[in-house]
């Protein structure tokens, strides 16, 4: 409890368990819900947009519960070595390598740095559409001013026009055992 983000607050066991012991009652009971989900948002509401975002965990329709990724016991840390990326791989375990190519940012990083994990405006959960979110690191002074956008010693010009996105060719962002540019 003392790591939890309820630590410190006004939160106490009966705010939450008041259905279960002999409390006033401070919130509406769990069971009283269609899914687990909507008793945590009585007070995180703010959470509510994420999830009706057009990419986004299914929470409010019940396939998912807020408890499959927070322990409202305990903080991230209390899951071990670098909680937030072992909670996301409990389910995402595709994603976890060892890659023989490791993409430097998945290794070095949590996955928030990429990705928004109750709900975004763009596919896969990112935090920005494709291209901005990989130009972020994937910039440098070889993008020349006639277009042809060089990206390691690779003319990018026209692939980055129009409606196309570095993960449309580079589709193992995480890592690859095939190829170090992260393509099929």
């Amino acid at each position: 409890w003392d790591t939890s983000a309820h630590a410190g607050t006004p939160v106490s066991c009966a705010t939450c368990h008041a259905d279960q012991v002999h409390f006033e009652v401070k919130v509406t009971p769990a069971g009283d819900y269609r899914n687990k989900a909507e008793f945590c948002l009585q007070c995180h509401g703010n959470m509510v947009a994420d999830f009706r975002m057009p990419f986004r965990h299914r929470v409010l329709e019940g396939q998912m519960a807020c408890n499959d990724c927070h322990d409202p016991h305990a903080g991230f840390e209390a899951k071990g070595w670098n909680g937030m990326n072992e909670t996301c791989l409990e389910c995402h375990t595709e994603m976890s390598g060892p890659f023989v190519f490791e993409h430097e940012a998945v290794s070095g990083e949590d996955c928030t740095t990429c990705h928004k994990p109750h709900g975004s405006m763009h596919d896969k959960l990112l935090t920005s559409d494709g291209n901005t979110l990989c130009l972020q690191c994937h910039y440098g002074a070889d993008f020349n001013s006639d277009g042809s956008f060089a990206i390691g010693d690779q003319a990018h010009g026209g692939l980055l026009g129009a409606e196309g996105r570095c993960y449309d060719c580079h589709i193992e962002v995480h890592g690859s055992n095939v190829d170090h540019t992260f393509r099929n």
